[in-house]
This record gives structure tokens, C-alpha cells and sequence, in this order.
């Protein structure tokens, strides 16, 4: 009887620790220095997960590599559901095809597809360029001399700059940085003449920058002026998304719970108030459809880099 008890009791903990989750902090880790895209979004989702788990969610930015060692280390982690992945399009379907990366893009669990985040050109606000047309008219007239700043090879703002290059046939040379805050700082100093970051949106509402694009489906609500750049006459369509990943075995009650909790958060006022103030918007997709997503955008991104010969560093 007491040896039936004892086997009761072990089998009964893994469903008793799961459904206790979480039972102490959460680290969140963000591939990327602080000040960038993928560290907002990963502060204002961990401080409404925060509250919604009773928890506190810990971000830890660990920025380089464009984002490899942040991913190595996530996957690492112990698949215990206290250790988590906020990152972009570019750490899962850009950078592997691009260089060899220390961790597997399909090595992690998919909690959820997070936010959107349409990319936006800008100049500094002295610059004689107004508009997109008027910077690929200049990059003419001037081939290999102006340039555009990235958050680091492979990623999106890299990406985008390149396709520019091809869709409107000029000659700009690529700047990496270590994250796009770096990127802003270097464009704000004249280092730079373009950068095409989500993170721009704070710099251009106020002035400091000037806007002359938008790469995304839409217009920026902050910006209504600023066209897209189809709408200035160039085909460019990357995807641009934010994901939640758990370590590989992460047990699917937690998945499950870190899903829904995820969801919910995208459904508060507040939160959605601050991500658009970011230039990011809500995007949920639960596990299986990001699944799908992530396995058709990195068979579309890798496409794309293959044909233009597209090289890391």
C-alpha cells in the first residue's frame, strides 16, 4: 500500500509542477542590445506577462553575432518554461542562411507569433533627400558613396537595405552595427545616410529624423504622409515578425499556457498602446500556425538570398 502511495505521488509531479507554473522569476532573453526593436518588444510583453503569470519576467539582452549568441543560449537553457526566446524573423529564416549559426532555427518550441513591426526608412533631417525617389535619384548620381546602417548582418534592417539596392538597381554600401540603437546613434551623428529600422518611429515623430518610407503592407498611423515604399514605386515585401520561443522538450502544458497568456496580453489596451508607440503591432499566432510561418518565410527568405548573392560577414 505504501509503495502504490509513493508511485502515486512521483507520478503525480509532473503534472502537479506544470500546473504551478510559474513558481519564481522568468528570464526572457533578448538577442539584441538594449534600445532596439527586439528588446521593446520584449519589455513591454514581459511586463504584462509579469503581472498575468505573477512573476517577475527578467529581460536579458545578449546582443551579438546578430543575434546568434542569444539564440545559442536560449537553446541551452534548461526546457523547463524559466528560461524563453523573444526574437525576429532574422534570427530563424535570415542569419542560418547567411553563415554557419551555433544553434538549430528549428531547434526550439514555438510559444506564439507576437507583433509585426513595419520597417521604416529615414534620413537625418538635415539631409536634401525628401523622399525615396529623391535617395535613389542621389545614389545615382553618386554610386558606392552614400550609405545605410543595419542592427547587424543578417538582419531584417540589413535585408531590406539590400533589396533596395537590387529593386532600384543603385550602389550603397552596407554598415553593420550591433543593434539599431547603434545604427540611430551613427545616423543622428551624419556617419550615415540611411538606416531602415521599426526603431525609428520615435526619432522621426519627433523631428529628428526625417521619414521617406515605409516597408510594410501599410502606412504608420504616426506617419499618415510617409507613403510605403510599393506606393513609392518599388517591390519590396520582407517579412518582419517577433516570435516567443521556448528550449526544445519545454513541456506542451507550459507552451500551452505561455500561448494563451500571450494572446491575452495582446488583448489589453494598455499594452497595445505602447507597442504602437513602438512602431510595433499586435500579431498573434498560436504555435502551429507559427510553425507554418517560420518554415514558409525561411523558405522564402532563403529564396530571396540565394538569388541576390546575399553574404554574411
Amino acid at each position: 500500500m505504501r509503495t502504490l502511495l509513493a508511485l502515486c505521488l512521483v507520478l503525480s509531479l509532473p503534472g502537479y509542477a506544470q500546473d504551478s507554473y510559474p513558481s519564481h522569476p522568468v528570464r526572457l532573453i533578448t538577442p539584441y542590445p538594449p534600445g532596439g526593436s527586439s528588446d521593446n518588444v520584449s519589455r513591454v510583453i514581459a511586463e504584462r506577462l509579469s503581472a498575468q503569470l505573477g512573476q517577475p519576467m527578467i529581460v536579458d539582452n545578449r546582443g551579438g553575432a546578430a543575434g546568434t549568441i542569444g539564440a545559442q543560449a536560449a537553446q541551452a537553457a534548461k526546457p523547463d518554461g524559466y528560461t524563453l526566446l523573444m526574437a525576429p524573423t532574422a534570427v530563424f529564416a535570415i542569419t542560418p542562411h547567411l553563415r554557419g549559426v551555433p544553434y538549430d532555427p528549428f531547434g526550439f518550441e514555438p510559444v506564439a507569433q507576437v507583433v509585426t513591426a513595419p520597417s521604416i526608412a529615414v534620413v537625418h533631417k538635415d539631409s536634401p533627400v525628401k523622399s525615396m525617389r529623391d535617395f535613389v535619384a542621389l545614389a545615382k548620381k553618386q554610386p558606392g558613396k552614400l550609405t545605410f546602417g543595419s542592427a547587424g548582418p543578417g538582419s531584417i534592417t540589413q535585408l531590406n537595405g539590400e533589396m533596395l539596392k537590387q529593386r532600384a538597381a543603385i550602389d550603397i554600401l552596407h554598415v553593420p552595427f550591433k543593434g539599431s540603437a547603434e545604427s540611430m546613434t551613427a545616423l543622428l551623428g551624419k556617419q550615415i545616410d540611411l538606416i531602415i529600422d521599426p526603431v525609428a518611429l520615435g526619432q522621426a515623430r519627433a523631428g529628428a529624423v526625417r521619414a521617406i518610407a515605409i516597408f510594410g503592407e501599410r502606412r504608420v498611423p504616426d506617419l499618415p504622409d510617409v507613403p510605403t515604399i510599393a506606393e513609392a514605386g518599388y517591390d519590396i515585401d520582407l517579412p518582419s515578425w517577433f516570435g516567443l520561443f521556448a528550449p526544445k522538450g519545454t513541456p506542451p502544458p507550459i507552451i500551452s499556457r505561455l500561448s494563451a497568456e500571450v494572446a491575452k496580453a495582446l488583448q489589453d489596451a494598455e499594452t497595445v498602446q505602447k507597442l504602437a508607440k513602438l512602431n510595433l503591432f499586435p500579431a498573434y499566432l498560436d504555435p502551429p500556425k507559427f510553425q507554418a510561418k517560420i518554415r514558409q518565410d525561411d523558405q522564402l527568405l532563403a529564396e530571396l538570398i540565394r538569388k541576390g548573392g546575399i553574404k554574411g560577414d
